[in-house]
């Protein structure tokens, strides 16, 4: 794979560009008397986001639970066998908390919705597993939660998977629900989304999330963190290709719970020069801690926002391959002036690499696909995987050759 993309290269052309000379120039008076950090046209964007369910999980936490031994006063008939029992805490806040209990030899589930501890009376919060009775693993998918948000509690839907190895019970959670919205900015048109990390009610810490991608994915499946969707703390400010925008989320009111607004604000922030060395960026995500920009496709050199962006995640492409590199910190940042040139390597030429340890009589193969600066990349999956294979050489003589098997 890696020859392929070394060999390949963006190919630009020259545009012409006619310059309006009386346009640009009463533009410019006009800004002459704008405050700095506003634009001429300084009416905010506003875009309606409505709460809705989405047919992917996009987020994964381990939820706590409060485990119970006893049974409740109020539950459910339940035969025999294994039975879990507890409440399911959302954030550091109780009065999040969801009593349930998980009959695993009939392979149900049943939540008190209505939190008054009385799970006979729920007639929405009983659910059946996907994975059959008996089973000491339980799934059980689009199960709605009432969960509170900074816009007030809404039905949440999740995937829920509960499991228990002896003393210890487990939780897993996937969450499918969240605010989505269209926003036209600067002509073109992007999926814009926000959501409420369930956990971090009552910590203080960042509570919101925003989603930017181009309208054109907006039927994507996406994974928080997966490197190839933007998805970051919700900040103050946005730089959408060349625009810089304030950003601001604030409830639809009371006339309508099930709604979010979003307000962009066109700003013209400092902006500095960064140098892009490497090669087949087809998205460039940069975080700071009030900034996110992403840049599509972008060229060698671009300007940016004068910050420290602390966070990167690239999507590359080259014809139909993708790889990608979820959001992590840089070695130190990149420090963007307006003086002077900063430099992000990241991207292609890609690199196979393999290390090859000992463990007793078997050989562990770890792989890595490296870019320019040294950072790892996860090549996209289209439809089924191929097992990984390899090749053993003595000097150019091949040995032996083969594929490895998963288990």
């Amino acid at each position: 794979m890696n020859a392929a993309w070394q060999r390949m290269a963006w190919r630009t052309s020259a545009g012409v560009c006619v310059l309006l000379c009386w346009l640009a120039g009463s533009r410019a008076a006009a800004a002459e008397d704008q405050p700095t950090g506003t634009s001429p046209a300084a009416a905010a964007t506003t875009v309606s986001l409505e709460f809705r369910d989405v047919p992917y999980a996009l987020y994964h936490w381990s939820l706590p639970v409060d485990e119970r031994p006893a049974p409740f006063e109020k539950e459910p008939q339940i035969g025999s066998g294994k039975v879990f029992r507890g409440t399911l805490q959302f954030g550091k806040d109780k009065t999040n908390g969801l009593a349930f209990v998980c009959d695993v030899e009939g392979g149900k589930l049943h939540v008190d919705l209505n939190r008054n501890l009385d799970l006979t009376d729920d007639p929405a919060g009983s659910f059946t597993s996907a994975y059959g009775r008996g089973s000491t693993y339980q799934m059980f998918t689009n199960v709605h939660l009432p969960v509170a948000t900074l816009a007030g509690v809404r039905s949440t839907a999740m995937d829920l998977n509960l499991y228990g190895f002896e003393n210890r019970f487990f939780v897993g959670a996937s969450l499918r629900s969240l605010w989505l919205g269209q926003a036209t900015l600067d002509g073109r048109e992007w999926q814009v989304g926000v959501f409420d990390d369930p956990l971090a009610q009552g910590t203080g810490g960042t509570l919101r999330h925003l989603l930017v991608r181009p309208w054109a994915e907006r039927e994507q499946p996406f994974r928080i963190g997966d490197g190839a969707t933007p998805v970051v703390g919700l900040p103050t400010q946005v730089f959408l290709n060349g625009r810089a925008y304030g950003l601001v989320a604030s409830d639809a009111g009371a006339g309508d719970p099930s709604r979010l607004k979003l307000a962009f604000t066109e700003q013209h922030p400092g902006l500095g020069e960064l140098r892009l060395p490497g090669q087949f960026i087809h998205r460039l995500a940069l975080e700071s801690g009030s900034c996110l920009v992403i840049l599509e496709q972008p060229g060698a050199v671009v300007k940016v926002p004068v910050e420290r962006y602390t966070a990167a995640s690239v999507r590359l492409r080259q014809g139909e391959v993708e790889a990608v590199r979820s959001p992590r910190p840089a070695a130190g940042g990149v420090a963007v002036a307006e003086t002077g040139s900063a430099a992000l390597v990241v991207g292609g030429p890609l690199t196979n690499s393999v290390n090859v340890n000992r463990r007793g009589r078997a050989l562990v193969f770890n792989y890595q696909l490296l870019g320019a600066g040294g950072e790892t990349y996860q090549v996209v999956r289209q439809g089924a995987r191929k097992a990984p294979e390899f090749a053993v050489f003595q000097g150019d003589t091949k040995i032996t050759s083969g594929k490895f098997e998963f288990g």
